[in-house]
């Protein structure tokens, strides 16, 4: 597998990467606009769970 991978061009320092640990990670910034995309993307999701329920309700009734 090492070779293959060294025909992609990934050097010996690429492959012997690990991700760090936790504890040693910055905790992330949050702005206003990811804080504005979050909630839109609950928002979304909130939705499509109250359609699927009255999707359920519907069919079942």
């Amino acid at each position: 597998m090492l070779d293959e991978l060294a025909t992609w061009g990934l050097g010996e320092e690429q492959l012997a990467w690990r991700t760090p640990t936790l504890e040693t990670l910055e905790k992330p910034q949050f702005s206003l606009l990811r804080k504005a995309g979050l909630l839109t993307l609950r928002g979304c999701l909130l939705v499509a769970v109250i359609l699927v329920i009255v999707k359920i309700v519907q069919m079942s009734g």
